[in-house]
């Protein structure tokens, strides 16, 4: 009898030991999983996904700034949205110029004029927008310094939710675009 209980005694110490292990690593494993999952957002539950910022779903391509001794210039591109929702683009800034516009490329009166874009520009979900000469762009002025080909000009971009992107557009030389520029008053 004595036998059967020390080797019960010796079974049960074992499983306990296995289940205590075991256990051990099924607490581990979930406290692992809850840190990756990180704190809900807005005080949403935590199985709820975490949506990104429009600043991280987009992506510039092939930025560039018109070459420009002083003055007025532009920058042209394609943002990309690779999110799952709309973003739009309310404001950008750049150390080079004091002042810059989102702007558009509209008919008036039969001649192509440049005038600020109302509401930002909308990148689709999924989608692309084009920022190019004689369509939407990003018009810098007061320019005080030559932007040379081959320059670098970072300009970060501000989005309706509060985030900004920055990115460096480079310089090339342009000719073209002739749009007349429609400011704030009625007599240009």
């Amino acid at each position: 009898m004595t036998f059967t209980t020390t080797t019960s005694t010796a079974i049960t110490r074992r499983t306990r030991r296995r289940t205590s292990v075991a256990g051990g690593l099924a607490l581990a494993t979930a406290l692992a999983l809850t840190a990756c999952a990180g704190a809900p957002v807005d005080g949403a539950s935590p199985s709820a996904e975490v949506t990104s910022t429009a600043a991280e779903s987009i992506q510039v391509v092939d930025g560039w700034v018109k070459a420009v001794d002083e003055g007025m210039t532009a920058a042209f591109g394609v943002l990309e949205n690779a999110g799952d929702a709309d973003v739009t683009l309310i404001a950008a800034s750049a150390d080079v110029s004091p002042m810059i516009e989102l702007h558009e490329v509209v008919m008036s009166d039969g001649v192509m004029v440049m005038q600020q874009k109302q509401g930002g520009i909308v990148v689709a979900a999924g989608s692309r927008h084009e920022l190019a000469p004689g369509n939407d762009h990003l018009m810098m002025m007061g320019v005080a310094e030559p932007l040379m080909p081959g320059d670098e000009v970072v300009i970060t971009l501000e989005f309706s939710d509060g985030s900004v992107l920055e990115h460096a557009f480079t310089v090339k030389e342009f000719t073209g675009a002739d749009e007349q520029y429609v400011g704030d008053t009625e007599d240009e």
